[in-house]
């Protein structure tokens, strides 16, 4: 079983993914993954602290360890920071699919279009970002993802530090600024800024499914 570490602010909001965003975010200077087109399927749950999920094949449990505070974009947008922990467990001898999980009471299916670019980061008087392809530990990363549960468009934007060992005023909260410095941010605030575990509770995108 793997075991990984983040600090992370992630926004969602209703609707589809606009042009410019996307525009944005597959800026030519920039190194762009392919596209990560995939349907998790999540477990229903009342806590906004715990989220598990199948993804691709696998399990994955992650649990949100705290709220580390907010951090302010731009002067008027605000997020919340939060640190998690997941765990992946690989089983090739399990036949986990969405379509065999997702129709048992309890579990709703979310297709995702997920972008990504990923930094290894130097932090020296000045920030460094180097574009590189796969996570690694002390590693940043800014993804932008659109989604559809249950007929609803909706599309989510994050940055994540991938490690615990971070000082969020000094390091953290300059990284997502720089990060985020040309980003064409659509007004944000708390009430759309937490992870998936509390976007999935805390929003009428899952009425009429069963959790008995």
């Amino acid at each position: 079983m793997d075991n990984f570490k983040t600090i992370e602010v992630r926004w969602f909001y209703p609707g589809v993914l606009p042009d410019q965003l996307f525009a944005w975010f597959n800026s030519p200077t920039e190194v762009l993954a392919p596209a990560d087109c995939r349907t998790d399927v999540y477990l229903q749950s009342s806590s906004p602290d715990m989220g598990v999920k199948l993804r691709q094949g696998n399990l994955e449990v992650k649990c949100r360890q705290e709220k580390l505070g907010e951090i302010e974009i731009k002067g008027d947008n605000i997020g919340q920071v939060e640190q998690w922990s997941k765990w992946i467990c690989i089983d090739d001898t399990a036949k986990f699919t969405p379509e065999n999980i997702a129709d048992r009471s309890g579990w709703v299916k979310v297709a995702k279009i997920r972008y990504q670019r990923l930094y290894q980061v130097e932090f020296t008087d000045q920030i460094k970002l180097t574009s590189i392809s796969q996570p690694t530990d002390g590693a940043a990363a800014i993804e932008l993802t659109q989604l559809q549960v249950n007929g609803q468009n909706w599309w989510t934007v994050a940055c994540e530090y991938l490690g615990s060992r971070i000082d969020l005023k000094s390091r953290f909260n300059p990284l997502v600024q720089l990060l985020l410095s040309d980003y064409p941010l659509p007004t944000s605030n708390l009430s759309i800024s937490c992870g998936y575990p509390e976007w999935l509770n805390s929003h009428p995108l899952h009425i009429g499914v069963s959790t008995d």
